[in-house]
């Protein structure tokens, strides 16, 4: 049986809700996480105090495991409209393309995809302006081959989430809105831009869906099996 809690409110209490996810993975193999990192970089750079759903949220997206690798390889959050999920992307994206490259001694490549290239360019004007002032990042915009340069080398990339992306490769992606994403740009486009790279993080983030989003029900689908069997094995899910 998934035991539902009610989440209703950004403040935790007794009559107002919880901050903790209504349906989750089970953190079993679980020692430890980056997402108090997290926290900590988005009040530092970014003067963002994170909603308690929030931290709990990068708390479990970057779990890590006893064997100090990150405990996922994919992970899926879901949330309502208007919650705040592409804040959560811009900063663990500008966390990863620093903190985290600077924790694994070598440049990392982020890649934000969505189903609209516009919704990606929504999260990368203001993620590139934060880069720029706080880091010197260099930021090119357009078509011609837009993204965030990082002085040692590290980029965070954006590209629209279709079948043809092939030939990327990326330590983290960050996927908006799989409500509305092809299966074959998963299965055919961005699980394979990762294979190379060791610890590589995918994470799905989506409003509600419809009966046509095949690919969201499928994560959806492999999480919650996770959470009834209590065995997630590498796939992650939150359901806030």
């Amino acid at each position: 049986e998934i035991v539902s809690r009610d989440w209703s409110s950004d403040v935790c209490s007794s009559d107002l809700g919880h901050a903790e996810p209504r349906l989750a993975s089970p953190l079993v193999g679980v020692a430890g996480t980056h997402g108090d990192d997290v926290v900590t970089w988005a009040a530092m750079y970014a003067g963002i105090e994170l909603r308690p759903w929030q931290v709990e949220l990068m708390r479990s997206l970057l779990a890590v495991g006893v064997d100090g690798r990150l405990r996922w390889f994919e992970a899926m959050a879901s949330t309502g409209r208007q919650n705040g999920k592409s804040l959560c992307i811009r900063i663990l994206a500008g966390w990863w393309a620093t903190a985290e490259a600077r924790r694994r001694g070598r440049p990392q490549t982020v890649v934000i995809a969505s189903n609209k290239l516009s919704r990606v360019a929504d999260i990368m004007g203001p993620l590139g302006e934060l880069m720029a002032d706080k880091f010197g990042a260099k930021v090119r915009t357009g078509n011609n081959r837009p993204g965030i340069t990082l002085a040692d080398g590290s980029q965070i990339l954006p590209v629209a989430a279709t079948p043809d992306q092939h030939g990327l490769t990326a330590d983290c992606v960050l996927l908006d809105e799989i409500w509305d994403v092809d299966k074959e740009t998963m299965v055919g486009a961005l699980r394979p831009a990762m294979r190379s790279r060791p610890e590589s993080l995918l994470v799905a983030w989506s409003t509600a869906g419809h009966a046509g989003s095949e690919l969201m029900r499928e994560l959806r689908n492999k999480g919650i099996n996770g959470i009834k069997t209590g065995d997630p094995g590498q796939i992650g899910r939150a359901h806030v």
